[in-house]
């Protein structure tokens, strides 16, 4: 393994099903399914991953990954019917500390919040429940072939905007694609020395096993890089807290912006 520090970092989310309640008794079996594989392979590989789901308190088709040795992060994923630019603040406040507060009582601390949106509107709100990170959609789409970083928001928040979401789209591949961009993204990062947000959509991926094969080709080159000393693979909480560290020494300037 390489001595010099790694060159980019990428962190791993896998957002699981916002609504397990509406899923029928196939869709459920193949969400169960999809954790345990997740969980052999990411243990395999050695990969850390952040989890992202509707209630930290209710766990149960992704315990195998929660309870993971490696210590996966545990994140909120946040609906559009509380995180929402409509939502009222009060209605935003409570459902978040009442995620934040189960998660605390099962075991979980919890400091990054998902949304499906291009911005947080409560980001204060967020801040004072001990949210330090936001992963939300990406905005700019000319920065779509460019490794991406993170910046401050107000609050002392961080913003992770995704970078590539698997599985991708495709008209050739029952179930989606994206294995080969998401591995160009990848060595991207690398190249430009930037931070790349790679997101797992359980759910879809639970529907085609075509997909799942595939997420495993990417993830094996990410530990290639990874082994070969050139990337760094952290939880985003983790990345949350290294920049917030980091920022103690420039407070005047934003430690990550676009890369060139």
């Amino acid at each position: 393994m390489s001595a010099r520090p790694a060159s980019g970092v990428l962190t791993i989310s896998i957002d699981w099903s916002a609504d397990a309640a509406g899923l029928d008794l196939v869709a459920q079996r193949a969400m169960d399914q999809l954790g345990d594989n997740l969980a052999v392979l990411f243990d395999a590989l050695k990969l850390p991953a952040t989890l992202a789901v509707a209630d930290p308190a209710a766990i149960s088709s992704a315990q195998c990954l929660a309870a993971s040795p490696l210590k996966h992060e545990i994140a909120i994923l946040g609906e559009a019917s509380w995180t929402g630019r409509d939502v009222p603040p009060s209605r935003f406040a409570r459902e978040l500390a009442r995620r934040i507060e189960g998660g605390r009582a099962a075991g979980h601390s919890v400091s990054t919040l998902v949304v499906k949106s291009p911005a947080l509107d409560h980001a204060g709100l967020a801040a004072r429940h001990g949210i330090t990170a936001v992963r939300h959609m990406r905005t700019d789409k000319s920065t779509a072939n460019r490794a991406l970083r993170s910046r401050a928001l107000q609050f002392g928040l961080w913003s992770f905007p995704v970078t590539i979401t698997l599985p991708g789209g495709s008209r050739w591949w029952p179930g989606g694609g994206g294995g080969r961009s998401a591995r160009s993204a990848i060595d991207q990062t690398i190249a430009q020395g930037g931070l790349a947000q790679l997101v797992i959509e359980a759910p879809r991926m639970a529907a085609r096993l075509s997909s799942y094969r595939l997420l495993q080709r990417v993830l094996r080159h990410v530990k290639h890089r990874r082994d070969s000393g050139l990337l760094e693979v952290l939880t985003i909480g983790a990345m949350a807290a290294r920049l917030s560290t980091q920022r103690q020494g420039q407070p005047s300037r934003s430690i990550l912006q676009p890369a060139a």
